[in-house]
């Protein structure tokens, strides 16, 4: 009983110490705006713990930030993926604020806010008074994620996509976002153009089909095709083939020893992939992307969209997003 006693007056004396506006809670989560409540002795790892309690809360919104090669199964991630949802739980809080803090008999008292907004928001906020970008990238301002911001801007902006510690991001200038799952898909888009024609053989594809392209284009020049992966990786079919104007190129032809065959990232779950038809007057530096023909493109240092995508401003291009499903029987 003396014991117990101890603890509970232990107990009392630091909740007596704690600021009431800690004590009771005052500021509560809401919509869209998060509050995050720490303590500590050490002012960092109180705002840590606070910045934790936040992700507690938005766990559903910070696994939608996984990139697609992470599995989230029943709500829990696997061990694989755990360091990743660390280190991106991190990102996704990078903008949360220390909305108040008190320190209080050597303990450190602190709540920490954070706005979970959409990127087009976020951009909005960040580039409202940047001028106008008379040259964006031909690619990006055609996908739905740049247009969506741009409506948000009411002008373009020269955006870039490139990827660090394993994420994909957004950036213009000083302004720069992480791409979530949902954000990342909305950079993948056919698009058309008046030099380049691209078509595939099947409009929609099947695990093991065999397939085919088609590229025709108005004026001469030297032809790449590419493709992008749904988790950002490029490889190359072919690159800088000379093309004459009006004559149809079919690859692979009826008589190249290459098949294109369709599969699948994961067994029975579609999936998508961006190809790329690319004129250019002169020919251009494929060599720092991987080759289909060499096999599965699986090296992390294949995660080369950003530079694809600035590569497609060199020249004429049309892209085609074709998606894989599972095999019918």
């Amino acid at each position: 009983m003396r014991t117990l006693f101890v603890v509970m007056m232990v107990w009392s004396v630091a909740w007596a110490v704690s600021p009431a506006w800690y004590a009771q809670s005052e500021f509560a989560s809401s919509g869209n705006i998060y509050y995050g409540y720490g303590e500590d002795a050490d002012q960092a790892r109180a705002i840590a713990k606070a910045k934790e309690q936040i992700a507690n809360a938005m766990q559903s919104i910070i696994q939608s930030e996984i990139s697609t090669d992470t599995q989230v199964k029943n709500d829990e991630v696997t061990k694989a993926a755990r360091q990743k949802l660390v280190a991106r739980t991190d990102v996704v809080l990078s903008n949360a604020r220390t909305y108040k803090a008190e320190r209080v008999e050597g303990v450190w008292y602190v709540v920490v806010m954070f706005e979970h907004i959409a990127i087009a928001q976020q951009a909005k906020r960040a580039l409202a008074e940047v001028a106008c970008d008379k040259a964006p990238n031909p690619y990006l301002v055609q996908t739905p994620l740049v247009q969506g911001i741009h409506k948000e801007l009411a002008c373009p902006h020269a955006f870039e996509v490139w990827r660090s510690n394993g994420m994909w991001y957004l950036k213009s200038g000083s302004f720069s976002a992480l791409l979530g799952g949902e954000d990342f898909d909305k950079l993948f888009a056919t698009t058309t153009s008046e030099v380049v024609t691209l078509t595939a053989s099947h409009p929609k594809l099947y695990e093991d089909e065999v397939f085919s392209f088609t590229v025709k284009t108005s004026k001469r020049g030297y032809l790449s095709l590419l493709t992008i992966y749904e988790d950002g990786k490029v490889g190359v079919l072919f690159g800088n083939a000379p093309i004459k104007p009006n004559q149809p190129m079919v690859f692979p032809d009826a008589n190249s020893e290459l098949e294109l065959i369709a599969g699948l990232v994961e067994p029975n779950k579609p999936t998508k992939d961006l190809y790329i038809a690319l004129l250019t007057p002169t020919q251009i530096d494929v060599s720092r992307f991987e080759m289909i023909s060499d096999g599965l493109i699986e090296a992390d240092s294949s995660f080369k969209m950003g530079e694809v995508i600035e590569l497609m401003g060199q020249g004429d291009f049309a892209t085609l997003l074709l998606r894989t499903y599972p095999r019918k029987f």
